[in-house]
């Protein structure tokens, strides 16, 4: 790591507002300065009109680039996200409970032979399988048919303790006693794959529930009670409740453009999480794939980043093609929002929810940082902790 690295020039999103960048100075990792002309003593990337904004976060995502994070290699994995805005993500594995232990002994084998980390920060583990009441995608034999103390303590010491965010369907037997332990123990429990009444819902959000997984994606909306009436569904329920904040896959496949401004109205922008919950196949070119070290199975295609990864051949539907650039780029010409609500939604808010020194550019922040091209707002350099492991061109 270069101890400090000056910026200079282009435009930047200090502290939530776009102006003309002053000189950014990093030290050790961390921004110091927002000020400071080059004495010439000091490593300086200059800048015409770029685009500066906090690194993007990915706290759902089960692979990309043609890596699968339950089977693969997870810097290979790490190294793709940085080249597409990553500084930060939150690898999502889902595996029957057995196969758990093993898939961290991997990953903390593979990471241990790391000096010099040069890809997006693995900032904990993400668990989607085991303990949801419908698979909606994931492979059937991962699901669980209830919730226990000793099944938890299993997984978490598995993973060193690394758990970050649990997906759960509150109506599991012990689901909610799990969402108040784990509540307490600092992990994200997030509804998720879910037929939950209303009821189940709240308890869940009473126990310490403050996540909803994929929004809209795996909820049924109730029958209408009578002919004419407007039924209440959870989905009204999650919209209105202050206290958990909603992930949205910002693709217009998932979610239609309508529903995601809904979201945004209710929840307000301070509550809406644009994930990618990526498919391994994310990020690769269109065309036709049978990837090795993978749990899809089968030949997979993909068409573009905005229209999923699909069955070779068929009409089903297997995952997001997204990448954080992508939900980045997606909030600003998809859905019409601002640069800042953008960083918002990808940067801000999945770093405020999980409690990180990151996610917005200020004094004494970790310097994640992503440089993009203003007008095509492609990644052209991305920095994790002060130093540069994605470069389009060389400074």
């Amino acid at each position: 790591m270069s101890e400090e690295l000056l910026i200079l020039g282009g435009e930047i999103l200090w502290q939530g507002k776009l102006q003309k960048n002053k000189g950014l100075l990093i030290r050790e990792g961390k921004i110091v300065r927002f000020g400071v002309s080059n004495n010439g003593n000091l490593t300086c990337l200059r800048l015409q009109d770029e685009l500066i904004i906090p690194g993007l976060i990915d706290i759902h995502t089960h692979g990309a680039g043609g890596v699968d994070v339950s089977k693969g290699s997870i810097v290979k994995f790490a190294k793709f996200k940085a080249s597409e805005g990553t500084t930060a993500c939150i690898p999502t594995l889902s595996l029957p409970v057995n196969e758990l232990p093993q898939r961290f002994k991997e990953i903390k084998e593979e990471l241990s032979t790391v000096e010099e980390p040069d890809f997006a920060q693995i900032i904990g583990f993400r668990i989607e399988g085991p303990f949801l009441r419908y698979a909606g995608g994931i492979d059937e034999e991962v699901l669980s048919k209830g919730i226990n103390q000793e099944i938890m303590d299993e997984i978490l010491n598995a993973s060193d303790h690394q758990i970050r965010i649990l997906d759960i369907s509150p109506e599991l037997p012990g689901a909610i006693d799990a969402i108040e332990i784990l509540s307490k123990r600092g992990i994200i429990c997030s509804i998720a794959h879910t037929r939950a009444t209303i009821e189940q819902a709240k308890k869940a959000v009473d126990a310490g529930a403050r996540l909803v997984t994929h929004f809209y994606d795996t909820f049924i909306v109730s029958e209408p009670p009578l002919p004419g009436v407007y039924p209440t569904s959870l989905v009204d329920y999650l919209l209105i409740e202050d206290r958990v904040s909603t992930e949205i896959i910002p693709d217009k496949v998932h979610v239609s453009s309508i529903l995601v401004e809904k979201a945004f109205r209710c929840k307000g922008v301070k509550r809406v999480i644009f994930v990618t919950d990526s498919n391994p196949a994310a990020g690769l070119p269109h065309g036709r794939y049978r990837l090795r070290e993978s749990t899809l199975g089968g030949e997979i295609e993909v068409f573009d980043r905005n229209s999923g990864v699909y069955r070779a051949g068929t009409k089903e539907l297997v995952g997001s093609a997204l990448m954080p650039i992508d939900c980045f780029r997606n909030a600003i010409i998809l859905f019409k929002r601002s640069i800042e609500d953008a960083s918002q939604v990808c940067s801000k808010n999945p770093a405020d929810l999980l409690g990180l020194n990151k996610g917005e550019l200020a004094i004494g922040r970790d310097a994640d940082i992503v440089i993009l091209d203003r007008n095509s707002l492609e990644v052209k350099y991305t920095i994790v902790a002060g130093k540069v492991v994605f470069s389009k061109e060389k400074f």
